[in-house]
């Protein structure tokens, strides 16, 4: 029979039930929705679920709920104040030390234990202490200068809103995805409405191989709106808030202007898929010439010409040289997703969505094996099971 408790979890108390079976990081995040302590390794290996307990850092993952009974706990939540980024947050913002930002929350509240206990620590003594927190985007150098620029004085500051890519909402859906017809046959503008588009078409793949890129189309509506097409996905890596600053820069607008349609197979180009970090790479080249040659183009047709259809067909090696980004873009690029420094970001095992399941994949226990029967009783005879 599970007992009652009560912990203090980021200032606030919270009644628990202690059962044998359940470890501080599930429970944080299943029933507080504190999900920005991530589950990594399961086995106080990678950091990434890095809390204080008593403001003694620990592994979330490997702390049972009996343990914190009658403790305090504080969170990456729980470390800004009166929406002030901890010191910590900051420095990490403002140095970037973060690339998809997984890791993010574990090596701050990290980052936070050692400075309360080395205030001014050498980049060996950081290296040491924070040795257990892994970052598989390798960005360690800024980490280190973070930790560094968080030892020197200074006030904190107001917590900044991010930029995330704007919603684009299409008007209509094409009659025929756009990829699979000629560019001067597609139907852009009856979707997105009058204005300029610009498509860069892919680049030629050799002889044997595959491109890497579709190539890439851009809109800039009569308002000014822009709305750029990419057949790339983010899935947490941050590349969509980064191309949308790609885009922005070219055409001297801010990044939260600039709408990006991702992985759409009606409208998108095509593209052979999202692995092996290729999206920045690839994506990059072919959005940043779609904007420079928009931003070419409107400086050659004028505003007032947005008022009609214009349709701007580039090939990739005739397009515009890319332009240096003005501040807009520039007062953004290089530093992190404040979202990451607060646990805000959302990775895909933070979704939860009402009578929402999880699989368990079963895989055969030799390589040729074929399945021929299989017993679900057990399985059956556990709560919440579906078959």
């Amino acid at each position: 029979m599970a007992e009652m408790g009560r912990v203090v979890v980021n200032g606030i108390e919270q009644e628990l039930r202690v059962s044998a079976d359940e470890c501080l990081l599930e429970w944080l995040r299943d029933e507080l929705g504190l999900t920005g302590t991530k589950y990594g390794c399961g086995q106080a290996a990678c950091g990434a679920c890095s809390v204080l307990i008593d403001g003694v850092l620990a592994r979330a993952c490997v702390v049972s709920l009996d343990d914190v009974a009658g403790r305090s706990v504080t969170t990456i939540e729980g470390l800004s104040r009166h929406d002030r980024l901890h010191p910590v947050q900051q420095a990490f913002v403002e140095a970037g030390a973060m690339q998809c930002g997984f890791c993010t929350p574990g090596m701050i509240v990290a980052a936070v234990a050692l400075l309360e206990t080395h205030s001014n620590p050498t980049d060996d003594d950081a290296a040491h202490w924070m040795e257990p927190n892994v970052c598989r985007c390798c960005t360690y150098p800024r980490i280190l200068a973070a930790i560094r620029q968080s030892a020197e004085p200074r006030e904190p500051q107001p917590e900044r809103e991010p930029t995330p890519p704007r919603k684009a909402a299409l008007a209509a859906r094409p009659r025929v995805p756009w990829d699979l017809v000629a560019a001067e046959r597609r139907d852009y503008f009856d979707v997105l409405g009058d204005g300029l588009v610009v498509v860069v078409s892919p680049p030629a793949a050799a002889p044997g191989t595959w491109a890497p890129t579709g190539g890439a189309w851009l809109h800039v509506a009569i308002d000014g709106a822009v709305t750029a097409f990419t057949g790339k996905v983010d899935v947490g890596q941050g590349t969509g808030r980064a191309l949308c600053i790609v885009v922005a820069g070219e055409l001297a607008v801010s990044p939260a202007d600039v709408r990006l349609v991702m992985g759409d197979t009606d409208v998108c180009p095509f593209d052979i898929g999202t692995f092996g970090s290729l999206s920045m790479p690839t994506a990059t080249p072919d959005l940043r010439r779609a904007a420079a040659a928009a931003s070419a183009a409107l400086r050659d047709l004028g505003p007032l010409a947005l008022g009609t259809r214009h349709l701007h067909i580039v090939e990739p090696e005739r397009s515009p040289e890319a332009v240096t980004e003005p501040p807009a873009a520039a007062a953004v690029v290089g530093r992190g997703d404040p979202t990451a420094a607060t646990g805000a970001k959302r990775f895909v095992s933070d979704v939860r969505r009402p009578g929402m399941q999880h699989a368990k994949l079963v895989r055969p226990p030799r390589l040729g094996a074929r399945l021929r029967s299989v017993d679900t009783s057990a399985a059956r005879a556990v709560p919440g099971v579906t078959i």
